[in-house]
């Protein structure tokens, strides 16, 4: 895969194959990783399913100082706490 700052410039640019890359390339690990703390399935996947969509609807406003992995890990408890807040 690409770097990620090649990736980001990509998606920014509204580039939905690149979008698409980067969901197939994180998105197990990130599920795995969900999981441990999120034991429901579909909760989880409704969790990555808003990391991806708010990750794609702010792609022209993103500024990401870490990795793109940390970036989305990180994303994984706020969206979390924001699901939950609006139940």
């Amino acid at each position: 895969m690409a770097s990620d700052n090649k990736i980001i410039e990509l998606i920014k640019q509204g580039d939905i194959a690149a979008f698409n890359t980067l969901f197939k390339s994180v998105y197990l690990q990130l599920y795995i990783h969900c999981r441990k703390f999120i034991p429901a399935p579909e909760d989880a996947k409704d969790i990555l399913q808003n990391v991806f969509l708010r990750f794609w609807e702010k792609r022209e406003n993103i500024d990401i100082h870490t990795s793109l992995n940390a970036y989305l890990y990180r994303a994984i408890p706020v969206s979390y706490t924001h699901l939950r807040a609006h139940e």
